[in-house]
């Protein structure tokens, strides 16, 4: 598992042997290294993979060691490889640039790593991209999730979230179902509700955080008023994604909105969780079950196996 392919400069040096590497859960270990030269900061390309036991955004997770390693993220953005979405961070530090295209199979992530001095990245850039875009899997599985999940059946369509977290029907009608998720390991750490309603045109972006507003601030949670949409990757149909500080209970928490319309239902997909300061491992979870509940709203196009 986790052999590829890729393109590198024919006059790149490559180590095809690295000793003394283990994979461990979480951690980013090289596969691959190659360098345009011996010269000490000379241009290097490393190719890593992660084994994540939890679902988890790929951009969280890719952010997170960046800021690990001492890289600050000055761009991100999503790219299609052969039908495939992609994260690409840009980063910087000190006078280097990095390049990150990563990507999800079977509970991995697999990164490919651009490294090189910010003075030569304009003529190195072609060659780097072209190895990005290159790599690939020599035998992939095409799987973009992390953990075994449930389907949960609503109105004649489904959504999937993560075993770990406990779910149940809150309300279910003809017309309406409400499905409740909590994620409590050592402690409470998340919550997630997905809605289904049958309506005959689908509410606009407005109407429909005003709706989720209502519903929090009634069960005693403050959103901001601020609500920035959130750039969301290119295989999801959505309607709209967006993020927002709440007051949860006098704690500082995070609260996430998605909204799609599929088939004459409009879906809706909020969770809340402390904030990334407050509990790292718990918003990134809940942020992961987010991505995954949008993912797989059904009757979707393109699901995900």
């Amino acid at each position: 598992m986790g052999a590829y392919r890729l393109l590198v400069p024919l006059s790149w040096g490559a180590a095809s042997r690295l000793d003394g590497v283990r994979l461990e859960h979480g951690r980013p270990e090289p596969t691959g290294f190659f360098v345009e030269s011996e010269a000490e900061g000379a241009a290097a390309i490393v190719v890593t993979q992660a084994r994540i036991p939890v679902h988890l955004r790929i951009e969280d997770y890719v952010r997170g060691q960046c800021a690990y390693e001492g890289w600050g993220v000055c761009a991100v953005d999503w790219i299609e490889v052969d039908g495939a979405a992609r994260l690409v961070v840009m980063a910087r530090r000190e006078e280097s640039v990095r390049r990150i295209v990563a990507f999800v199979d079977h509970a991995r992530v697999f990164q490919h790593s651009a490294t090189a001095a910010a003075t030569d990245w304009e003529r190195l850039d072609g060659a780097l991209w072209c190895s990005a875009v290159s790599f690939e899997l020599a035998v992939p599985t095409g799987k973009r999730k992390f953990e075994p999940t449930t389907a949960y059946p609503m109105l004649g369509g489904s959504v999937e979230l993560p075993r770990t977290w406990a779910c149940d029907v809150r309300f279910e009608s003809s017309d309406l179902v409400a499905l409740d998720a909590n994620l409590d390991v050592e402690g409470w750490r998340g919550f997630v509700r997905v809605e289904a309603r049958r309506v005959v045109l689908p509410l606009r972006e407005n109407e429909l955080l005003a709706i989720v507003d209502h519903e929090l601030t009634a069960a005693g949670i403050r959103p901001a008023l601020s609500k920035p949409a959130v750039m969301w990757r290119p295989d999801v149909d959505v309607l709209g994604v967006f993020s927002s500080a709440v007051n949860l209970f006098g704690d500082v928490g995070e609260a996430w909105y998605g909204f799609a319309f599929a088939e004459g239902v409009q879906w809706s997909v909020v969770v809340l969780s402390r904030s990334m300061e407050a509990d790292r491992q718990g918003c990134m979870r809940m942020r992961g079950a987010f991505e995954l509940a949008v993912m797989t709203l059904k009757p979707r196009s393109g699901a995900d196996e």
